[in-house]
């Protein structure tokens, strides 16, 4: 949770192997509030959770393997008595306004100021085929929806594990 002034950015992820090759990437990010009412919101952000405990999460930028979690987050402005009576229910359907296919409940957690709060969630993205989707959060203030954030994204393919048999099968002409 980094506090960040609204503008356009650019996140650059740089990568080496253990050859020395080097590469980039860029992707460009808008960080705007969104006015909900007597809230503002930024989100949903999406965090690639591996299966193995010894690789680090990472920000889901377009996609998410088919072997991964995925942890959510929107960050949430406003009253701090209005933040302490906001849910925020996090869902990933097949389109915007389509049937959820999973549901998460958000834990609330207090922010950097008393003005601000996240909202955070874990889906499990392995009952989903591969393919595009978008996550929503929804929020409400007491029995009130104040708003809807979306995202789209990717549910990408796990890689094949290779077994000794798979390898000799392959290996033979």
């Amino acid at each position: 949770n980094i506090p960040l002034a609204p503008g356009s950015y650019v996140v650059r992820m740089a990568v080496m192997d253990s050859a020395g090759r080097v590469g980039s990437v860029d992707h460009r990010v808008e960080a705007r509030l969104a006015s909900l009412g007597a809230l503002s919101a930024a989100g949903p952000m999406l965090v690639r959770m591996p299966s193995r405990p010894e690789v680090p999460p990472r920000l889901a930028l377009d996609g998410v393997r088919q072997d991964e979690r995925l942890a959510m987050q929107v960050d949430l402005d406003g009253d701090r008595d209005r933040l302490a009576g906001t849910q925020v229910v996090f869902e990933i359907a097949a389109s915007a306004e389509g049937p959820a296919l999973v549901t998460a409940e958000a834990a609330l957690s207090a922010g950097a100021n008393d003005r601000a709060a996240f909202a955070q969630g874990m889906a499990d993205v392995r009952v989903l085929p591969p393919g595009s989707y978008v996550a929503r959060a929804t929020i409400k203030t007491g029995e009130e929806t104040v708003g809807v954030m979306r995202r789209a994204f990717a549910v990408l393919e796990a890689p094949r594990i290779m077994t000794e048999a798979t390898m000799v099968a392959s290996a033979t002409p």
